[in-house]
């Protein structure tokens, strides 16, 4: 079973393309995965469980920096692309960041990877 936190209220029809396998909503703790409905969230706390940001998810996001949690393994495939972030701090459990991760992301100054 994966837990996927939702943000900005996406609606139950969007949701029906998961199946029994996961745990899917605004109110889901320990998450696994989250997703976002639309760019106008400026503020994300990211449950210290997350292990994956998956692709796309933060897409053209308006926030301008984010605290990616210690658990997290994966970035997604332009997760992050065309967003206004302005400086991420990447953990060392992270092992893969996807292609375009940060794509046009114009306003992206800094990127720290922690020591591994």
């Amino acid at each position: 079973m994966f837990k996927i936190k939702t943000y900005n209220k996406i609606s139950k029809i969007g949701l029906q393309v998961f199946d029994d396998k996961y745990t899917v909503g605004d109110e889901v703790d320990n998450a696994d995965g989250a997703i976002v409905r639309s760019a106008a969230l400026h503020d994300v706390e990211f449950p210290e469980s997350l292990k994956y940001i998956g692709s796309d998810a933060f897409n053209g996001a308006l926030f301008n920096a984010v605290k990616l949690p210690k658990t997290l393994i994966c970035i997604g495939q332009a997760a992050f692309r065309s967003s206004a972030l302005r400086e991420i701090v990447i953990p060392k459990t992270v092992e893969d960041i996807g292609t375009w991760a940060f794509m046009d992301s114009e306003k992206l100054e800094s990127i720290t990877i922690e020591n591994a």
